[in-house]
């Protein structure tokens, strides 16, 4: 099932070419979620808030331990991926770490922060796909100049 446009099999291809399409796909989206977790934990511990164990236990994970059918049917009951992720991640964590995890986020930081994680990992290529078309356009547009186009002002 696809979360948005960007990694939907169907219209896919009109918003993110291949080279980008796994960026946005379910594995990267649990790798960005699982990287924002982990970044909240830490930055918890170091002012004191939580223990290290936390942000340690969290960041041994990888996105493969986590059952996406299962998160997938779950999500369709919480209505976002945030809240049953946060679920099978504290059943991931030691359960003296558990308390800890996720705690005073939002779902909301935890999909906006794994958004922008996706797209500064998809940031590269799209950089470069710019850097190419913008001489390309530049080029049309001067040979063009001059050829009449209806409700061209």
């Amino acid at each position: 099932m696809a979360f948005s446009a960007l990694d939907s099999r169907l219209t896919g291809p009109l918003f993110a070419p291949a080279a980008t399409a796994k960026q946005f796909g379910d594995a990267a989206r649990l790798a960005a979620m699982l990287r924002a977790e982990w970044a909240l934990a830490e930055a918890q511990h170091q002012q004191g808030i939580i223990p290290a164990k936390t942000a340690q236990a969290i960041a041994a994970l990888s996105p493969e331990q986590f059952d996406l059918e299962a998160l997938g049917e779950a999500t369709a009951l919480s209505g976002v991926p945030t809240i049953p992720f946060v679920k099978a991640l504290r059943a991931l964590v030691p359960a003296d770490c558990e308390a800890f995890v996720h705690k005073g986020a939002t779902t909301q930081d935890i999909l906006d922060t794994a958004l922008v994680l996706q797209m500064q990992a998809a940031s590269g290529f799209l950089l470069d796909q710019i850097t190419r078309l913008v001489p390309a356009l530049i080029a049309l547009a001067e040979r063009e100049a001059k050829t009449a186009c209806v409700g061209r002002t």
